[in-house]
């Protein structure tokens, strides 16, 4: 008979050991419920590490409440372009490391930060399969690049929408490693701070008027867009000429740690010094409780921030979304674009302040979480990477034809893939907008097309 100790000894042995990386306040976001969940669940060790911002004291607020069990520090200050590569580096070292002394099972990791990049290297070099969340999605800028560069390191997807699921076939990945569930920071905006706690956040943090929120009030977040200094510096001067002269009541939430983040910064201290604007508060930074608050009860959102077009859209939130930083984004009718020109910006808030918007399913059904622990605890991905050659006419899985329509291009196109030595096979690709009621289901159902309205799993 076992003893009580070698039996725990034995159980150990059996659970899988999963590892959940948090580098920003986005990534807390998308990570919570999962967390959460995954803390309940029996056979997972779980494993948190937090870096980046979420270790940066003046990055972050004291209501980010996570608990790691390990917090990494490989941020490289400057906020240019070196300064983000170095960081990368830092990221790749230190987690490289780590991932050799606790030997998880599985690294989980979500979307296109550049330092997110580094953890997925460190990962996949020392051997260890990766889950990626929020893969396969099309923006513009740097993002773009790193995000599908994680997709060729990870094993197990979880894009939001179909339209993603087929980007990630289309870069050699295995459909059956490919699950479509939603986006899992909708799973968290049905537990929101309530209007005591807002009006207390504000006279406890950050700087600026207090603003009533019962009242109408807009919600700006601006990022940098990386390795291009001057049109981050018009980008974030145009819009707070519209934000000074529009005088409505505004929330201002920091920009992200990306390359061009002090431009941004440096720019909204001058403006408040110089002006003291009467009707802004700055928040450098807010966890998703506080932000969602803002997200479903402001009048619009503006700025170039992805929440602008998937928790907003969710919402039923009004938004605009000014220049390219978003410019290829999957979207639906609740957001609008506005030129980098101060005008323009005045010009679509004005039409947004007057709309109203029904909640959208384009990025899921706020139950993502529940499906991706659901297969983490069941799926086991091979530690070896195969490419998944498409033969022929791009098809889907009952052998037809598939034209996969992207949502960011005006026109068709053809797309060749190498299909061995001496020759190559073309892919129709459709151009135009195609969004979706619900969002279609699990790419593994051999059934099941990418299809208008097909349930998730």
């Amino acid at each position: 008979m076992q003893t009580l100790h070698e039996a725990k000894k034995k159980a150990l042995r059996m659970s899988k050991k999963v590892c959940i990386v948090l580098t920003s306040r986005g990534n807390y976001a998308k990570f919570k419920r999962i967390i959460e969940i995954l803390r309940e669940t029996a056979g997972i060790d779980l494993v948190v590490i937090t870096g980046g911002e979420l270790v940066l004291k003046d990055r972050v607020v004291d209501a980010f409440v996570i608990n790691p069990d390990y917090e990494v520090f490989f941020s490289v200050s400057g906020g240019g372009s070196v300064s983000m590569s170095k960081s990368v580096g830092g990221a790749i070292s230190e987690f490289s490391t780590l991932f050799n002394l606790i030997k998880p099972d599985l690294i989980c990791i979500v979307g296109d930060r550049f330092e997110t990049l580094g953890v997925a290297t460190a990962a996949y070099m020392t051997g260890i399969p990766i889950a990626h969340l929020e893969g396969g999605e099309l923006s513009g800028t740097i993002d773009e690049g790193v995000r599908h560069a994680i997709t060729k390191l990870a094993s197990l997807h979880f894009p939001c929408t179909a339209n993603a699921a087929k980007v990630i076939e289309q870069l050699g990945e295995n459909p059956d490693n490919i699950y479509v569930v939603g986006s899992t920071s909708l799973d968290v905006l049905d537990d929101l701070a309530i209007y005591d706690e807002m009006m207390a956040l504000q006279r406890h943090s950050d700087s600026g008027v207090i603003i009533d929120v019962k009242k109408p009030f807009l919600l700006v977040c601006l990022h940098p867009i990386p390795n291009e200094p001057e049109i981050t510096k018009e980008l974030v001067n145009e819009t707070i000429k519209a934000i000074n002269s529009l005088e409505i009541p505004t929330f201002w939430v920091n920009a992200n740690l990306d390359a061009g983040n002090d431009i941004i910064g440096s720019a909204l201290r001058k403006y408040r010094d110089q002006n003291k604007p009467s009707h802004i508060h700055f928040f450098k930074s807010l966890p998703i409780r506080e932000y969602g608050y803002l997200l479903k009860h402001t009048k619009c959102m503006v700025g170039n921030s992805s929440a602008g077009i998937r928790e907003c859209s969710f919402l039923g939130t009004p938004s605009v979304t000014i220049g390219d930083r978003q410019q290829h984004r999957q979207r639906d009718v609740n957001t609008m674009d506005a030129i980098v020109n101060s005008d323009g910006i005045i010009a679509v808030v004005d039409i947004q302040l007057e709309q109203k918007y029904k909640p959208s399913s384009i990025y899921g059904d706020g139950n993502a979480s529940e499906k991706i622990v659901s297969y983490i605890r069941n799926v086991q991905p091979k530690r070896q990477k195969v490419f998944y050659e498409i033969t022929g006419h791009y098809t889907g899985k009952g052998g037809q034809q598939r034209h996969c329509k992207q949502e960011h291009s005006g026109a068709w196109r053809e797309t060749v893939i190498p299909m061995g030595s001496g020759h190559s096979d073309k892919v129709t690709i459709a151009g135009k907008d195609h969004h979706f009621d619900g969002y279609p289901g699990d790419p593994r159902n051999k059934t099941q097309q990418y299809s208008r309205g097909s349930e998730a799993p």
